[in-house]
């Protein structure tokens, strides 16, 4: 089964019949963060209910590179930045794809060999330039086999991820899966107003707003999770399952007006100040990255980068006032919507075009020159994947029973997925600064403080 898309307005033919696909901002800063952090890669892990052959599921991964041109794509250099160039010949694209998928036979889910086997994979190098931006490790004699997909962040995105094992689980159970975009649409649909002569005022108004959110912050002392290390070296991965039911979840933020995003970021912000770094700084700042799909107007589903980033600043004082948290919280990540929505975000995108005006060289310097000063301002990174129940809905012959995905980031990171009403948080971290014994205690004061959430008051949260 073979699917070809028609091109998008931002694919275009040369001469010679190649394909391209012109990189957008998201795709830019991560192939510029790829000289600071390698491989910048993200790992997922599926793991079945019921056995599956090989070559079953070699052919669902083949099918994805066929429906998601990105996949079958190598990065190529232009006069003054990169794109991607799709590879359209069957044959290579075949080569590259038997290089890119492996069978890992006699390891069993959660022995010494399968943590040892996942720790390389999230630290395996990408060749962007030579193969494909995407891996396959197939472990088919687990007790429920595993497939782990090693995709680079500069093919996508987090809900790119889902997009993909739906697809691959959709494709295993004989059901049609929607066509994606070919091609990057422009962010200036979702970053300027019109028309045109409405641009000077809104610029005005942006650039205010972030010189107003630079003061009230330039002062703040941002908790650092973990002993300061001047390099960027190997991660590893912490599982924890929640005690927590989602549906226990779901309620109790019902109850308190909030998403379950929310409570979350909360009981994440109080396990850190609790758990990590040296009590050195004032303000913990978790890194979030919004979903812009919602605000692109597109008929089909949108594989690619389509994030922003904000921070949630939460104060080190409000530690043992949660309802507090909470509120502030809620109050940040709405301001954060209403900055997208009211097209407020152009200045800090500018900003990230500058930088990547220096090069990627300089950039990654500039970025490095910070890491061994120790003047990151970020205490950790998370990232939501969502209820992923709609990966056993497409039928019988292939369901899932674990699906989650982690980054090789720069510091602390944590990733949230469901599936069958069970609730796991993923954790990467350097091993130059953090313990797994150390992680194990921030894990479980993370699922003590959620517990101890489910006890407040029922009262609607003010913003």
């Amino acid at each position: 089964m073979r699917i070809f898309l028609n091109s998008s307005s931002m694919m275009r033919r040369d001469r010679m019949t190649k394909k391209f696909i012109t990189l957008n901002r998201s795709d830019r800063l991560f192939l510029a963060m790829n000289h600071v952090v390698s491989p910048l890669g993200m790992l997922i892990t599926m793991r079945f209910k019921e056995k599956h052959r090989v070559d079953e599921i070699k052919d669902a991964a083949r099918f994805l590179l066929d429906i998601y041109p990105r996949l079958r794509s190598v990065i190529e250099p232009t006069l003054f930045s990169y794109r991607f160039r799709i590879i359209e010949n069957e044959s290579r694209i075949n080569l590259l794809f038997n290089d890119a998928f492996r069978v890992r036979a006699g390891i069993q889910h959660n022995s010494r060999d399968y943590f040892e086997y996942r720790r390389f994979l999230l630290n395996e190098a990408f060749e962007l330039a030579y193969r494909l931006p995407v891996k396959f490790s197939y472990l088919p004699d687990s007790s429920g086999p595993v497939l782990f997909i090693q995709v680079h962040h500069v093919a996508g995105d987090g809900m790119s991820l889902v997009q993909m094992m739906n697809a691959l689980v959709a494709y295993m159970n004989d059901r049609p899966v929607p066509a994606v975009t070919e091609g990057n649409i422009s962010f200036n649909r979702l970053l300027y107003e019109t028309p045109f002569w409405k641009i000077p005022g809104q610029l005005c108004r942006c650039f205010k707003l972030l010189y107003e959110e630079k003061k009230r912050t330039e002062k703040d002392i941002v908790f650092q999770a973990a002993d300061h290390s001047d390099y960027f070296g190997p991660a590893d991965v912490f599982q924890n399952e929640l005690p927590q039911r989602l549906d226990v979840l779901k309620q109790k933020s019902k109850d308190l007006s909030i998403s379950v995003t929310m409570l979350l970021l909360a009981a994440l912000g109080v396990a850190l100040g609790k758990k990590a770094g040296q009590n050195n700084g004032e303000v913990i700042g978790i890194m979030i990255s919004m979903d812009l799909r919602p605000f692109i107007k597109s008929d089909t589903p949108l594989f690619g980068n389509y994030v922003k980033a904000f921070m949630v600043r939460i104060n080190v004082d409000d530690i043992g006032a949660p309802l507090t948290i909470i509120g502030n919280i809620k109050k940040q990540m709405l301001e954060f919507r209403r900055q997208v929505t009211d097209k407020e975000i152009v200045a800090s995108c500018l900003k990230d075009e500058l930088f990547l005006g220096f090069g990627h060289k300089l950039f990654a310097r500039g970025i490095n020159a910070v890491k061994k000063k120790g003047h990151f301002q970020m205490t950790c990174h998370q990232s939501n994947l969502g209820n992923l129940d709609m990966l056993n809905n497409h039928g019988d012959k292939a369901q899932v029973s674990e699906a989650i995905a982690i980054v090789q980031h720069t510091g602390f990171f944590m990733s949230v997925s469901s599936i069958d009403n069970d609730v796991i948080t993923s954790f990467s971290y350097p091993e130059a600064e953090f313990s797994k014994e150390g992680v194990d205690e921030i894990a479980g004061e993370f699922n003590r403080t959620l517990g101890d959430f489910l006890l407040l008051s029922p009262l609607a949260v003010e913003t």
